[in-house]
């Protein structure tokens, strides 16, 4: 879904010149990355922080383990049992910590996912007037009068309707509507992976 709505941004024909780093897609066409992938890039090393910092607290236990296989020989039967309990109770309650933190991974995935996606669509929206002419979205004469600019008022009503693309429906629905809009080449079993993510994120939120 991420890379079908980047190259469809892509290909509006305009770039926000000078922002963001780099970046080159599989034809090696470069160009210059869209705040809101490089918002969305922000977020996923975001994620990457909390497998790094999971990983950092196994360390310790990993040498303590390392140190009393060294040792074995030269200590006894009863304080090996010892060292053995310790270094597991260790690992115990790091893997108790480890498991409630990594439960919240999805979370941070969908709904980075969810926030990409709604700033990409309205991005888009912004070149192809195509996608709201049926949208059904209108402003109203307080929307109008409140607006400094006409260019402010249709940066809000594409916003309301990326975010109302995002809101209705699923994986399944984003990705039938993205195809139509020339998004294409996702895996066949993606919508059941992400619709997997999603329903993981609503049990882990709701159990909170």
């Amino acid at each position: 879904i991420l890379s079908g709505c980047r190259r469809l941004s892509n290909n509006a024909g305009s770039r926000e010149r000078g922002t963001g780093p780099m970046q080159s897609d599989k034809s090696g066409k470069t160009g210059r990355a869209t705040r809101a992938f490089e918002a969305f890039q922000a977020n996923l090393r975001r994620v990457g922080h909390v497998s790094e910092i999971l990983d950092f607290g196994f360390a310790p236990i990993q040498a303590k383990r390392d140190e009393l296989l060294k040792s074995a020989k030269q200590l006894s039967k009863e304080d090996r049992r010892a060292a053995g309990k310790r270094i597991g109770e260790e690992f115990g309650s790091l893997m108790r910590r480890h498991h409630s933190v990594i439960e919240w991974v999805p979370v941070m995935l969908v709904t980075f996912t969810e926030a990409y996606l709604q700033d990409a669509l309205a991005y888009l929206a912004r070149f192809d007037r195509s996608l709201m002419e049926h949208s059904e979205i209108y402003a109203t004469y307080t929307d109008v009068l409140s607006s400094q600019t006409i260019d402010d008022l249709a940066a809000e009503l594409r916003t309301i309707w990326a975010r109302k693309f995002v809101d209705d429906g699923g994986p399944s629905k984003w990705l039938d509507r993205l195809r139509r809009m020339g998004a294409v080449n996702y895996q066949g079993d993606l919508d059941e992976k992400m619709e997997l993510l999603l329903g993981v994120r609503h049990v882990v939120v709701h159990a909170a």
